[in-house]
């Protein structure tokens, strides 16, 4: 099954865990599912990341490499879909 995780799920889940983490793990290691996602979601995944509110890309946040790194192991685990 192809499965498709808009920002509104994705980013809640990657910063607050719980049960959506949990449901989002279990799609990402089970075979059953295809984790696909068009340019423009991949880009809108990137551009909320880059909000300011989230501080995850600016120049004084000490963990920008960290989050920068979970941003293309997120990209690595998404199946880019033909648009």
């Amino acid at each position: 099954m192809k499965v498709i995780f808009d920002t509104n799920i994705l980013i809640p889940a990657a910063f607050r865990g719980g049960k959506l983490k949990i449901a989002i793990a279990y799609v990402l290691a089970s075979s059953s599912f295809e984790w696909i996602a068009s340019s423009e979601i991949i880009k809108e995944y990137k551009e909320v990341l880059n909000l300011p509110k989230l501080q995850l890309f600016h120049e004084e946040d000490d963990s920008k490499k960290l989050e920068q790194q979970k941003l293309e192991q997120l990209e690595m685990g998404v199946n880019p879909s033909p648009n």
